[in-house]
C-alpha cells in the first residue's frame, strides 16, 4: 500500500515537474516515429538496392550467354529488343526458378519488355569491349 505521508510529500515535487515532463514526452514521441520511420525507408531502400542489383547481374548473364552462343560474338551487330533470342532471355528472366531471382522480379514488378531492353544494353556493353570477329570457315 502506498504510504499516505510519502505521497503527500512528493505531490508538490510531481506537481512542480510536471509541465517538463509532459513537454519532454510530447517531444520524444514525434522525434521517436520520425527514427522509426527513416530506419524502415532506409531497409526498404536497400532491399529494392539489391533486387536490382539480381535483376541486372541475371540480365548481363543472360546478355553473356547470347553473346557467347553466337558465332561472330555479336561483334559488330545490331540488336533490338525484339531479337528472339533476346526475347527467349528477357522471358526466362521473369519466369525465373530461382526463388532468389522470382523473389526480385516479384519485388520490381520486371516485365519482359525491360528485361529485354536490360539484355539489350547488357549486349551492347559487351559488344562495345570486343571487336568484329570474321565466322570461322565451314570444312
Amino acid at each position: 500500500m502506498t504510504d499516505p505521508a510519502t505521497a503527500v510529500a512528493a505531490a508538490p515535487i510531481v506537481a512542480w515537474l510536471q509541465p517538463y515532463i509532459l513537454a519532454l514526452v510530447a517531444a520524444a514521441i514525434p522525434a521517436l516515429g520520425t527514427v522509426v520511420f527513416a530506419g524502415l525507408k532506409g531497409v526498404g531502400i536497400a532491399v529494392a538496392s539489391a533486387y536490382q542489383t539480381q535483376i541486372e547481374a541475371a540480365c548481363a548473364n543472360e546478355a553473356g550467354k547470347l553473346v557467347a552462343a553466337a558465332l561472330d560474338n555479336l561483334a559488330g551487330k545490331s540488336i533490338t529488343v525484339s531479337s528472339p533470342g533476346v526475347a527467349a532471355a528477357a522471358n526466362a528472366i521473369v519466369k525465373a526458378s530461382s526463388p532468389v531471382l522470382s523473389k526480385a522480379v516479384a519485388a520490381t514488378g520486371l516485365t519482359p519488355e525491360l528485361a529485354a531492353s536490360i539484355i539489350v544494353g547488357q549486349i551492347g556493353r559487351l559488344q562495345a569491349q570486343m571487336s568484329p570477329v570474321p565466322p570461322a570457315a565451314k570444312p
